[in-house]
């Protein structure tokens, strides 16, 4: 991964040293943080953005959209969700990347709330 966030650098930026990566493992979460920085003429100087990983199942897929059914608005769904959003807030990131289904519509409002202090996307 590394050599290729050098190469990009390089490619992109005529320096291999505008681009950093790091990563680490929470332990208690079983959260892989990585951090990839890259420098340029962004207005902004810093933007954290996070990108979540959760296994979202078909199932949960098809009882979301399915007039039939009920979506799994499970306590076990809202924790895993919980434990990405407290993660991104303590580490202040600005924006926050989740799949496009992994959040039931039902607990939209909630996740709007958030919208002051984490962009949602």
């Amino acid at each position: 991964m590394k050599k290729t966030i050098n190469e990009c650098g390089t490619d992109f930026f005529n320096n291999s040293s505008v681009i950093s990566f790091k990563s680490s493992h929470d332990g208690d979460t079983g959260i892989v943080k990585s951090h990839l920085n890259i420098g340029g003429n962004d207005k902004k100087n810093n933007l954290a953005v996070a990108i979540a990983n959760i296994k979202v199942h078909e199932e949960d897929i098809v009882s979301a959209i399915r007039k039939d059914s009920s979506p799994n608005l499970s306590f076990d769904r809202q924790q895993k969700l919980y434990a990405i959003l407290n993660s991104a807030l303590k580490e202040k990131v600005d924006l926050l990347v989740m799949p496009e289904v992994s959040i039931p519509v039902s607990w939209l409002p909630f996740m709007i709330s958030l919208q002051e202090d984490i962009k949602l996307v």
